[in-house]
């Protein structure tokens, strides 16, 4: 058991399912940062399990990751902060996106090297369910992303539940980032300098800033500090409200998640039964498994 690290696998199905393995195969940058969920090893490992189940360009394949790759972003924003308070051993400071170099090699992976254009992401790990349309491009090639999150069969209280109720309310539905390989150069004086410093300084940064690494920013502010310099990523998220419930992101009953992929339509179905009280009550989502429109640049 000590000797065997080959936990990643893909499964029979069709359209091909990778299982990734986000916990033993990662590396770290530093020590206070947050962790590549797989290294450079296991990206390897995960181009020949896709080979050998078949996936092809451009799709759709299916991939579970234990930790959301689309988290809550309010969240996300939240353990950062938190991070630079408590340290990162204090929290469960493991998102994708906490490591943007770590999310931007997995995404070249699946948009440049596989040539996928959609894909079904399924989650679990966390405290609620939650349905997520979510685009990634690389110069221009753009990745159409279901990612449906059902976790778990019996996790919580009352206190949990509403706390997460509360967290769900107060997420903005759609989300746009750009990005960079590396920060944008701006010029030396005038208001983009001060911007961007400004930027570097702040106390609370959404996304890691350092001069090797990816950087992403809102459009607006991308727009402001680095107009000359067009992106290299595009990215988008939005939660997707599951049908009975317009207003609730987040079903923080206890829940297991019930999946159809229909392929001839390129629709995904997700349907949540949460249970309280003795009672089932069903949240059932659609998202489309591929992007109608050009990535949006507003936040």
């Amino acid at each position: 058991m000590w000797s065997f690290d080959r936990w990643s696998y893909h499964a029979p199905t069709d359209p091909p399912t990778l299982v990734l393995d986000t916990r033993t195969q990662r590396t770290f940058d530093s020590d206070r940062g947050a962790a590549r969920l797989l290294g450079d090893g296991e990206l390897d490992r995960v181009r020949e399990l896709a080979r050998r189940a078949g996936v092809r360009a451009p799709g759709p394949a299916i991939l579970v990751s234990a930790t959301p790759v689309y988290g809550l972003e309010l969240q996300e924003r939240r353990q950062k902060f938190l991070v630079g308070k408590v340290g990162p051993y204090e929290i469960d400071f493991e998102a994708w996106h906490s490591n943007l170099q770590g999310l931007c090699d997995f995404m070249r992976l699946l948009v440049d090297e596989l040539g996928l254009r959609s894909r079904v992401v399924l989650s679990g790990d966390v405290h609620y369910g939650l349905n997520v349309r979510a685009t990634f491009a690389h110069d221009g090639r753009v990745l159409s992303v279901a990612q449906l999150v059902s976790s778990g069969l019996k996790h919580s209280g009352m206190l949990a539940r509403t706390a997460l109720h509360l967290l769900g309310a107060g997420v903005r539905p759609d989300h746009a980032r750009v990005g960079w390989e590396t920060p944008p150069a701006v010029p030396e004086a005038g208001r983009a300098s001060w911007l961007l410093d400004r930027l570097r300084r702040r106390a609370v940064n959404t996304d890691a800033w350092a001069e090797d690494a990816p950087v992403f920013l809102t459009p607006t502010l991308a727009e402001r500090i680095a107009a000359e310099q067009p992106p290299r990523f595009e990215e988008t998220r939005s939660y997707v409200r599951p049908d009975a419930h317009r207003t609730r992101v987040v079903v923080g009953d206890n829940n297991v998640g019930l999946v159809s992929v229909r392929l001839p339509d390129g629709v995904v179905v997700h349907r949540l039964l949460a249970r309280r009280a003795g009672t089932t009550t069903p949240h059932t989502a659609s998202l489309p498994l591929r992007s109608a429109a050009r990535l949006p640049t507003a936040q």
